[in-house]
């Protein structure tokens, strides 16, 4: 990733480069006419580069928010995929202890039933 720096430096790549050029272009022995279109296409050389140092950015920042965003989906999938996991091990474990909750009772409720009857018939 570029620092905060490189923009700053760019612009001031460019800015020295149009300062130059136009001053060169003051000094130097041409009519009018030619220099103010030696100005135009110097300025359209400028707004160029500047384009294409832009182009180069936003690709960049483009380039970082796909894959934070593709790492992002991947770890979302994770997470969903680990809770999903969890939940049906809970449901399981928590159907397997009610199952032999409700045989311990049922159990237990026999063995009552078989006291009860004991008692009963030793009257």
């Amino acid at each position: 990733m570029q620092n905060s720096n490189s923009g700053s430096s760019l612009g001031s790549i460019l800015l020295g480069i149009g300062i130059g050029t136009i001053i060169g272009i003051l000094y130097a022995p041409d009519k009018g006419t030619k220099t103010r279109q030696k100005l135009a296409s110097k300025r359209q050389d400028l707004m160029n580069a500047a384009n294409d140092s832009y182009n180069q950015v936003a690709d960049g920042a483009r380039s970082v928010v796909n894959k934070v965003t593709d790492g992002a989906k991947s770890i979302y999938n994770e997470v969903a995929d680990s809770a999903k996991t969890a939940y049906n091990d809970v449901e399981r474990n928590g159907k397997t202890a009610y199952n032999e909750a409700s045989h311990e009772v049922k159990k237990d409720i026999n063995q009552v039933k078989d006291r009860v009857k004991e008692a009963t018939d030793h009257r």
